[in-house]
């Protein structure tokens, strides 16, 4: 006799009544898991990093918006642009254009300026949010480690929020979108690209911690020196750290230590 292996070979109807009758399935299976839910507070928290995150995306394209304005024009772009200094700004807006050029360039300048002062106030808030109870005890902690600043730590601690409820590093790593992909065949096996779930904000500030963590740490420069061999790759290998990263953060807040140098 042959088994076959159920799959849906095909769109099928979906009606409230398939639903509840698949639901009603799962649970008689115990397929159905809790899932974790954050506090109002703990959701207050959240949003009010990813304000951050948004700030700063919005401040990205306004530059973006301007130098293309600035190429679009023919117009030269200062000396010091590139770091934004406040000299190549101030140099933007006394620069002679046209009255209609003049205004179009005033109003990207004056978004841009806005929204540097609301970035500024909202990280401001955010030092102050997580200054207080039970928060700053595990961002204190967090920041012990390289590469980890109150920015970092803070949106590391907010997405989490109850670091406890993994139960494995492979966990935290699926979950943070980090974790490498598998394609086991027989005797073939084969890494695939990370599955990229989760916040892609925290994702790439778990990456932009972990260049800073091997600028740092002699120890964790070597360990990503060994990746790059292994991988060829020196992205594989960074993203490869940034898991490592998101993995030691776990354990600190879960163990309530500060870093240790040990990779």
């Amino acid at each position: 006799m042959r088994l076959q292996t159920p799959r849906q070979s095909a769109p099928d109807s979906k009606t409230d009544s398939l639903d509840a009758r698949k639901l009603a399935e799962y649970a008689a299976k115990g397929l159905l898991r809790h899932i974790a839910i954050p506090t109002r507070h703990q959701e207050a928290q959240r949003q009010l990093t990813r304000l951050r995150e948004q700030l700063v995306a919005k401040q990205t394209r306004v530059k973006l918006q301007i130098k293309g304005f600035l190429l679009q024009h023919g117009i030269d772009q200062p000396q010091g642009l590139s770091r934004w200094s406040a000299t190549a700004v101030e140099y933007l807006k006394k620069v002679r254009l046209s009255e209609q050029l003049r205004y179009c360039l005033d109003i990207l300048l004056d978004e841009l300026s806005f929204i540097i002062e609301q970035r500024k106030l909202t990280e401001q808030r955010i030092k102050e949010a997580f200054s207080e109870k039970p928060h700053s005890k595990i961002c204190k902690l967090l920041t012990t480690h390289p590469g980890v600043g109150p920015v970092i730590a803070a949106q590391f601690a907010a997405e989490i929020f109850n670091p406890r409820r993994f139960t494995d590093k492979t966990q935290l790593a699926k979950y943070v979108g980090l974790a490498p992909s598998v394609r086991q065949s027989g005797q073939m096996l084969r890494d695939g690209p990370i599955l990229k779930t989760g916040r892609p904000q925290l994702r790439c500030s778990l990456i932009q911690g972990a260049w800073l963590w091997i600028r740092k740490d002699p120890n964790a420069y070597n360990t990503f020196c060994r990746l790059i061999h292994n991988t060829g790759h020196k992205n594989k290998a960074i993203t490869a750290m940034a898991r490592k990263l998101a993995v030691h953060l776990w354990k600190m807040a879960c163990d309530n230590k500060p870093y240790s140098c040990a990779v």
